[in-house]
């Protein structure tokens, strides 16, 4: 009797060892995890040290007195602010600005502003078996402001976008 007694013990602490195992299987996949982060927010793992450039800015920007070595220096403090270290270096990755701009006919005092934070890196096109200098993510910002207000909507627009940059930066660690 003594001896079915642990026996019967013995089986009934398996079969809840079995029990609890098989729920800890199950419930795996309700468990959190990491969520995978989208390519274009993966390729800038890692990314502290960066060459900048701003690209030629679009008439209406420029008819009103917005500068592109003004908004390159508000780039670079913006930049260092966040913990990039910009460097004068040709070198990738290269953070690319781009400047748009968009007039109601029927409204022209008002300007739309876009701005385009580009990340050129190197990668290996696989298809072509190349490796090229290509932008593998953007941050895009729009705003709308006066003609005389361009000079503060553009640099308000390029500390925006470092901001977005930075946000995305901090997601990969």
């Amino acid at each position: 009797m003594v001896r079915s007694f642990h026996r019967l013990r013995s089986v009934v602490g398996v079969l809840i060892l079995v029990t609890v195992a098989a729920g800890v299987v199950m419930a795996a996949p309700i468990l959190p995890r990491k969520p995978q982060l989208p390519d274009e927010v993966r390729c800038l793992t890692g990314l502290k040290r960066v060459s900048i450039a701003i690209d030629p800015l679009p008439q209406e920007l420029v008819a009103a007195k917005v500068g592109a070595d003004r908004l390159q220096a508000v780039l670079r403090e913006e930049l260092v602010r966040a913990g990039f270290e910009v460097v004068d270096e040709n070198i990738t990755p290269r953070l690319i600005v781009q400047c748009f701009t968009v007039v109601d006919p029927a409204n022209p005092e008002t300007i739309g502003v876009t701005t385009l934070l580009g990340v050129n890196q190197e990668v290996l096109l696989k298809r072509l078996n190349q490796e090229m200098t290509l932008p593998v993510a953007t941050v895009v910002t729009t705003a709308m402001g006066k003609r005389s207000d361009l000079p503060r909507v553009a640099e308000s627009e390029v500390r925006r976008v470092v901001s977005m940059l930075e946000t995305f930066v901090a997601r990969t660690r």
